[in-house]
């Protein structure tokens, strides 16, 4: 009898604990997935015959592209807190202006890192001419590696 109840109580110890794990994985992964910051930067590209461009600060303006041509624009993105980020960026705006753009969707920093992040477009022969304006969303989260 006394076998049996040192059996069971083993059983709800190790349940116990089977739940407490869950919850701490759970709460890690809920503080990983918190914004901390998030900044939107205008996007602007023309479509069109002859090359151009734009410098403007606070807006990413790629200027005209033509058929077959790329552009770029570099952001730097420095970690000021005192553990490791990750940096998400995401593009919104008119139509497919999304598929205009090539880059790294995230990166980590470890605390007090600076990376330079590229920005490139491409523009293939069958897109339309015009402008595309968007903005490019930087979200900034706690990296849980």
């Amino acid at each position: 009898m006394i076998k049996q109840n040192k059996i069971y109580l083993l059983i709800i110890f190790l349940f116990v604990v089977s739940i407490l794990i869950f919850l701490l994985t759970f709460k890690i992964n809920m503080i990983g997935n918190v914004v901390l910051q998030e900044k939107e930067i205008p996007i602007d590209l023309t479509i069109g015959e002859k090359a151009a461009f734009n410098l403007t600060k606070g807006f990413f303006n790629f200027g005209r592209i033509p058929y077959g041509s790329s552009s770029a624009r570099k952001l730097n993105i420095t970690n000021d807190y005192s553990f490791p980020i990750l940096v998400e960026f995401e593009i919104q705006g008119d139509e497919n202006i999304s598929d205009f753009f090539l880059f790294n969707k995230t990166i980590t920093l470890e605390p007090g890192e600076i990376k330079k992040v590229e920005i490139n477009t491409i523009n293939f022969n069958d897109e339309p001419f015009g402008t595309y304006s968007g903005k490019l969303i930087v979200r900034i989260k706690r990296y849980i590696g």
